[in-house]
């Protein structure tokens, strides 16, 4: 990811972290959606599991940032340190109003579990999650698009 930047604070309309995501040039010309992808996240360090109200607070930032920016494309990424409920994966499938990703970050930022709703599939058709070992044989979990392996940090540039 690009242009990160911690917005984190009072009047953040709800966006912890945003980005542009610039894909790889093959899923530009392949897909309808070859623009850079404004990424908005929503950052949870929950002691439970997130719950539906995580995900219809993450709809709502949504809609207000496709109204400032209707020509845009947008995707929402609600990251949880904790897991998400069964109700919430539930409801965040089946919702039809935004393009959304959820993210399960475990210790030292390793991506741990990854879903993605309809409309995101829609945008990202290739996209695949995928296991992979790093180089001390540790198992982690990867977004891969059109044969590239996604950076998925969400670390601001410093």
């Amino acid at each position: 990811m690009e242009s990160v930047a911690q917005v984190g604070g009072a009047g953040d309309d709800g966006i912890d972290v945003s980005a542009v995501w610039h894909r790889p040039d093959a899923a530009a010309a392949a897909d309808s959606c070859g623009d850079p992808v404004h990424v908005w996240a929503q950052c949870k360090a929950l002691a439970t599991k997130a719950s539906t109200v995580h995900i219809r607070e993450l709809e709502g930032v949504l809609l207000r940032v496709a109204q400032r920016l209707p020509h845009e494309h947008h995707l929402g990424m609600l990251i949880s340190s904790a897991g998400f409920s069964d109700p919430c994966l539930s409801y965040f499938h089946a919702s039809s109003s935004s393009a959304m990703m959820a993210l399960t970050l475990g210790y030292d930022d390793e991506l741990v579990e990854a879903h993605i709703n309809r409309q995101a599939r829609a945008v990202f058709p290739d996209l695949v999650f995928a296991s992979l070992l790093d180089p001390q044989r540790r198992r982690l979990l990867a977004m891969v698009y059109y044969g590239v392996v996604l950076d998925t940090s969400l670390s601001p540039d410093v």
